[in-house]
């Protein structure tokens, strides 16, 4: 097994009923050489004490003042020892052998991969929606992918909920972009930073297994703000990176058009519908449960109409800001 020496990167932000669950499961890793840096991004509800419990099994940094995921988890690359860098969340947890098998994937790979990512799950507690939030391939189309294909592939994107880095990568691309939460209070920064990493020649891939399990438990009104607020922040992207939808943008920018049209003529509302069919075969295959084919497509579609205004509200705001 390689000793090569990993640091877990955990970024954090009033998340003290979730924390501990989190560090516990990635106290359990079988893994020989690693650390876990938490970056605590000015909690107010008591995080930091209960980081205090866990004593000289992790490092804290703490940061004075709040500044998105991007800043907490480049503080946490800036603090790290390894040559290798993991990130996850607060709210998820780990799998017991996730770092072993991404780092014995990651080793097997010529020095231009700069990163791979593992799978992402619901627990088993998830709720109705969180469930069908993760049938829908929109949501998490690497691990849909690899549940099918079995093996590694070539990604464009890996979440940071899962991911691990090659430590001198990640460094000479300068980190995630901060200024989107500073200026926009947006948070696309881990989809930008693999962006500029792809850019620059480098490759990421997806390894099907090496789980992690995402905790949250959300509403629908959480779910369509946390939509809107992912296409805002890709509206903001777009400028900086014009390419960044590819072949999405013609469909992203004719969507007033869409609309407007749709007044005139409302039989172009079946589209989306149509559109919408395969995600209900996805949900049905999967559950073999009516409930989630009936409700996959209408969440899809509200996913999407919020994704896509926000995106616009995110063009909007970098026009106004200029």
């Amino acid at each position: 097994m390689s000793k090569e020496k990993v640091s877990i990167v955990v970024p954090t932000y009033n998340r003290a009923d979730d924390i501990e669950q989190a560090l516990n499961s990635l106290l359990k890793i079988n893994y020989p050489n690693y650390e876990i840096i938490v970056v605590d991004d000015a909690s107010k509800d008591g995080t930091l004490e209960r980081l205090k419990k866990f004593g000289n099994k992790i490092r804290i940094v703490k940061r004075k003042k709040n500044g998105g995921p991007a800043a907490a988890r480049n503080g946490g690359v800036k603090a790290s020892r390894g040559e290798l860098i993991a990130f996850t969340d607060s709210d998820c947890t780990v799998s017991r052998d996730w770092i072993r098998t991404l780092v014995k994937f990651i080793e097997t790979q010529p020095e231009n991969v700069a990163g791979v990512c593992g799978t992402i799950y619901p627990p088993k507690d998830a709720n109705f929606l969180m469930k069908l939030i993760y049938f829908m391939p929109q949501m998490d189309g690497n691990t849909t992918l690899a549940e099918r294909r079995k093996e590694p592939f070539e990604v464009n994107n890996i979440s940071c909920n899962n991911a691990l880095w090659r430590a001198d990568i990640i460094k000479k691309m300068k980190g995630f972009n901060e200024s989107f939460f500073r200026d926009f209070r947006t948070v696309p920064e881990d989809s930008e930073l693999c962006y500029r990493t792809l850019k620059s020649g480098y490759k990421f891939y997806m390894y099907p297994g090496a789980p992690t399990y995402h905790h949250f438990r959300p509403t629908l009104y959480e779910f369509l703000k946390q939509s809107y607020r992912a296409g805002r922040g890709g509206g903001v992207v777009l400028f900086k990176h014009p390419a960044w939808f590819g072949a999405q943008t013609v469909l992203i920018l004719a969507f007033p058009a869409f609309v407007v049209l749709s007044v005139f003529n409302p039989l172009l509302l079946l589209s989306p519908m149509i559109l919408s069919a395969p995600v209900a075969l996805n949900a049905f295959k999967k559950t073999e449960d009516l409930k989630y084919a009936a409700a996959a497509p209408f969440l899809w579609l509200v996913k999407a109409y919020a994704n896509i205004i926000g995106v616009w509200k995110g063009i909007l705001d970098v026009v106004t800001r200029k």
